[in-house]
């Protein structure tokens, strides 16, 4: 070892080595501490009566107070974190009128008939299988569907993958498993006459 240069001594090497690990190890603590204070934030402004707690909102409104709320509360990595998820909820409501109406919503072996309405709002009521009604807002970003629940304020929001054809859509769930929507009635009113 005598024989390397100055500059290449096996003491250079270990502190170049525990610079680098330190900047990793010292990433991966700010990334953790970031989404814990994160999860932390979302949970006290979906709960807080001015936000995400305001039961007289639609589930939409919870949603976006939640996100001011969040933009208050969070630190600037925590508001890097949540970006995209803001800039969705942002960007809502926006019900398109060729998903307004009643559809029929099949997976595995569970079927709802699922009412959208042109003001954002939705209702499922079982036919088979499920086991409850679910109420709340929905809406469209990109190729996307979004759904936002009246009993809780969820992070991140359930968003769906969609595909729509000649006589429906279909969404990919986060499972990976796929919901079929059939068209029953088009609902058309002052907000989509046809």
């Amino acid at each position: 070892m005598d024989d390397l240069p100055p500059a290449v001594r096996p003491w250079s090497f270990r502190a170049v080595a525990m610079a680098v690990g330190g900047i990793v190890l010292g990433s991966l603590v700010l990334w953790g501490h970031a989404w814990s204070g994160l999860k932390h934030n979302f949970a006290a402004c979906g709960e807080h009566p001015t936000y995400g707690g305001d039961r007289q909102r639609s589930a939409l409104a919870r949603m976006q107070a939640t996100v001011q709320c969040l933009d208050i509360r969070n630190g600037p990595v925590e508001n890097w974190l949540a970006r995209d998820m803001r800039r969705m909820v942002n960007r809502l409501p926006n019900a398109p009128c060729s998903l307004v109406g009643v559809w029929r919503s099949e997976r595995k072996h569970m079927e709802y008939r699922v009412t959208l309405t042109a003001d954002g709002q939705f209702a499922a009521q079982p036919v088979s299988g499920g086991s409850q009604a679910v109420r709340g807002s929905w809406g469209v970003v990109g190729d996307t569907l979004v759904w936002f629940y009246d009993d809780k304020v969820v992070w991140p929001p359930d968003v769906n993958p969609l595909k729509s054809d000649a006589v429906g859509f279909t969404l990919t769930e986060v499972d990976g498993t796929r919901t079929r929507y059939t068209l029953l009635d088009p609902l058309r009113n002052a907000a989509c006459p046809s």
